[in-house]
């Protein structure tokens, strides 16, 4: 099975048919959850640090790198631990936890974490989405190559996946080439929904007055009720 899934194209879904699931999990009292068995005995869930995900201009960015270098495995494998903020950490955590899992197990793992599958909440879920960002896709040999190259650590002996500097460089970088028309998109839809908030919180509001958005409905619901009356009217006659 697994020399078929290898063999498979580069794609991030070419071991989907391969992945071996473990949908149940259960706690062993000492706060380690378990995963399903595999074929060396249960996986443990290991311990993550907090993560900020990449952004979907990063996403981009990073995609465009990858295509760059498609043909150099070693770039690529660098580029996706500098600009994949907590992959390399979460292998680092996941080969701790489970000295005998393959590269198969691990993939099972991220995809169902990164996508929420195995969370108990929307917040538990949102807190993992960076091991499988929305619109990124990374050959499965780029990922296993690095997998290969990873060693064990503990997320107490790893260094942290958040480097506040290198994003606020990212950031300034980012708002020097951004364009008038982003810029000042975004700037409107900050200030609207300031106002919104602003306006909510306002005397009038908790007083129980109709909100702007409530006398637009109303409005809305008015006219469609006399096209209706019309409508019906011009049948009938």
């Amino acid at each position: 099975d697994r020399e078929a899934c290898e063999s498979s194209d580069d794609s991030d879904d070419d071991h989907g048919s391969c992945d071996m699931k473990h949908e149940n999990s259960r706690d062993d009292g000492n706060g380690k959850q378990h995963l399903g068995g595999g074929k060396r005995g249960s996986l443990v869930d290991p311990e993550l640090q907090d993560v900020l995900g990449p952004t979907p201009d990063e996403v981009h960015a990073l995609t465009i790198l990858l295509k760059r270098n498609e043909h150099d495995l070693q770039a690529t494998m660098a580029t996706v631990k500098l600009h994949w903020r907590g992959l390399h950490t979460a292998m680092q955590s996941f080969k701790h936890a489970n000295p005998a899992a393959t590269y198969i197990e691990f993939e099972s793992w991220r995809k169902r974490k990164g996508e929420g599958g195995s969370a108990a909440s929307a917040t538990m879920a949102a807190a993992t989405q960076w091991l499988a960002p929305v619109g990124l896709r990374v050959a499965p040999r780029i990922i296993e190559a690095l997998w290969n190259d990873t060693r064990p650590l503990s997320v107490q002996q790893q260094p942290p996946a958040f480097e506040p500097a290198m994003l606020a460089e990212k950031i300034l970088d980012y708002l020097e080439t951004i364009s008038p028309r982003i810029l000042f998109s975004t700037l409107g839809a900050i200030a609207v929904h300031n106002a919104i908030v602003c306006m909510y919180m306002s005397e009038g509001v908790q007083a129980g007055a109709e909100t702007p958005l409530g006398a637009i409905r109303r409005f809305e619901r008015e006219v469609f009720c006399k096209a209706d009356s019309s409508s019906s009217s011009s049948s009938s006659s």
